[in-house]
Parts: structure tokens; C-alpha cells; sequence
């Protein structure tokens, strides 16, 4: 003798919906939503707006933790050629985790940083920053929204 029950037994057919397509109904309200500004984005303009370039510290462990990275921008010193090292940062921010490195390798042609987030505040705070700096670190730069 088992325990299980048969649970089919008090079950309705399913039925047919009333509408066979919806797209007609909701097709407006899909447009409505991609137009607007996602959440995220007006929560991260909003820190941005009122905490500026203050809200993180400038992250000077990132070389000693990304070892690969350190080696390959050492080896572009060293060696003073080499191949295209492109460092994307997603979520970059204000560039706090940028521009330390920018100070201490900025000098070092062969590398560049794609750097993007989703707050055009924060973008806009890192390449007023990017303009302040020398010209070589300048161009190593490119940040978008």
C-alpha cells in the first residue's frame, strides 16, 4: 500500500483563453516601457549627483590583485613594444579603479582602457576628470554610456 495520492483526479481540463493573441493588447505597453529610464539608472545618477567623485575611494589594490594585467603593462615598459592590451571596465563609475592605474602607467604606449557604466552622471563626472589629466593619459581613455 502506498501514501501518494492521485492529484489528477480533482483537476479541470484546461481551458482555452478568451484571447488567442495578446500582442495587439500589450504591444503599447511594451514601447512605454522601453522608452523609460530603468530604475537602476536613475538610482545610480541620483548617488552620482549628490555624492560626486566622493562616493568610493580610488582602488590602488587592483594591479596586485589582476596579476595578468600588472605583467602585461610591466612587459609593455619593459619591452616597449608588444601587442594592443585593451582593458574594458564595466561599471566603471567615476573611474576610481581607472585612474591610479592611468598615474602609475599612463606613460606606457600600447594599452587603453573601454571603460562604460550605466549612469551618464558618473560618465560625465570621469571625463571632466579625463580632461584635467596630461594629454598621453588623455588618449588612453574612452568612456560611454
Amino acid at each position: 500500500m502506498t501514501n501518494s495520492v492521485d492529484r489528477s483526479a480533482g483537476k479541470r481540463p484546461r481551458e482555452r483563453p478568451f484571447v488567442e493573441d495578446y500582442r495587439p493588447y500589450t504591444g503599447g505597453q511594451l514601447a512605454c516601457i522601453m522608452r523609460r529610464e530603468s530604475p537602476h539608472e536613475s538610482h545610480w545618477n541620483m548617488y552620482y549627483r549628490n555624492n560626486g567623485m566622493n562616493g568610493y575611494r580610488d582602488r590602488h589594490y587592483i594591479l596586485r590583485e589582476f596579476s595578468e594585467f600588472r605583467e602585461a603593462l610591466k612587459k609593455l615598459e619593459n619591452e616597449g613594444e608588444g601587442g594592443d592590451v585593451v582593458w574594458m571596465e564595466v561599471g566603471c563609475g567615476v573611474g576610481n579603479a581607472i585612474f591610479p592605474i592611468l598615474e602609475e602607467y599612463g606613460h606606457v604606449d600600447g594599452w587603453r582602457v573601454v571603460a562604460f557604466d550605466i549612469s551618464s552622471v558618473a560618465i560625465s563626472l570621469l571625463q571632466q576628470k579625463q580632461n584635467s589629466l596630461p594629454c598621453i593619459q588623455r588618449d588612453k581613455l574612452y568612456a560611454l554610456v
